[in-house]
């Protein structure tokens, strides 16, 4: 009796095997795009078109799921059948759409740079396919959106209500000074804008707020001509950004911050040593 029953398990794990080997399954790729916001204040969107191959008759059901990552947040994707297609050799092809949208503040606290969305799918049938990454490059276009980003680091507490018309009065000033082509005194002025957030960091403001403040405040300083260099801290030494944005503080002081750098070309950060050399640079203490 007992040797039947291991002949029985044996043809029953064979029967397995063979229907495992039979019902193959493959996930394609045919578009994966990351919308970039034209400002920080608003939510990248994730689409994604794929096909999944796999002998499930057409007649059967098949559905899809897939989340996006993004800074250790991640997002359902909502995922739509849109054609399915039978093959000679019975392979049964369907197509996916996917899109999902990060919540609204995602970039709020981000600093202007280059970064990564990681996607995963996978579908009823078994397959699964990732994560693969996407770019996402996050950008602060002018000074005004910089103060609207203040206004909204207030509203959530990021920074306390009374440095809101200090830190605003200078952005105000400095926005004016560019309307009027004076660069090199509007770049001065977002210079003091990241000294006085410097001085409040952790104390009237968050310290990530800080560095996305500070990060914004150099990035806009550069695209006027006025080039910020890459030092990082909150000492009073001076951050010297030279070509491809690496900065050095020349104070011993024990800075968090981190720079970004955009483009080439040699500048000079005095006061609390945080800046964006212009370049794929990054600031050291």
């Amino acid at each position: 009796m007992t040797r039947w029953m291991i002949r029985l398990a044996g043809a029953a794990s064979l029967l397995l095997w063979f229907s495992l080997s039979a019902a193959h399954a493959d996930i394609a790729i045919q578009s994966l795009t990351v919308t970039s916001p034209l400002t920080e204040l608003q939510a990248p969107t994730v689409n994604v078109t794929f096909t999944s191959t796999t002998t499930v008759p057409a007649t059967e059901d098949v559905t899809a799921t897939g989340t996006a990552t993004f800074a250790v947040q991640s997002i359902p994707l909502d995922c739509t059948s849109t054609n399915t297609t039978t093959q000679p050799n019975g392979d049964v092809v369907r197509t996916f759409t996917c899109e999902g949208t990060f919540p609204e503040n995602t970039l709020l606290l981000m600093p202007p740079g280059n970064y990564m969305v990681a996607v995963r799918l996978q579908t009823s049938a078994g397959e699964t396919f990732g994560p693969v990454s996407v770019p996402l490059r996050v950008i602060i276009p002018d000074i005004p959106t910089l103060s609207d980003i203040v206004d909204q680091l207030v509203t959530l507490g990021f920074i306390a209500p009374q440095m809101e018309n200090p830190l605003q009065a200078k952005l105000d000033a400095a926005d004016a000074a560019a309307a009027r082509g004076q660069t090199k005194t509007a770049c001065n002025i977002l210079r003091a804008f990241m000294n006085q957030v410097a001085a409040q960091t952790g104390k009237k403001i968050d310290r990530r707020a800080a560095v996305k403040l500070r990060a914004d405040a150099a990035t806009l300083c550069n695209m006027l001509g006025g080039q910020i260099g890459g030092g990082n801290g909150h000492g009073n030494g001076h951050g010297n950004g030279h070509g491809n944005g690496h900065g050095n503080d020349n104070e011993n002081d024990n800075g968090d911050d981190s720079g970004n750098g955009h483009g080439n070309g040699h500048g000079n950060g005095h006061g609390n040593g945080h800046g964006n050399g212009h370049g794929h640079g990054h600031g050291g203490d």
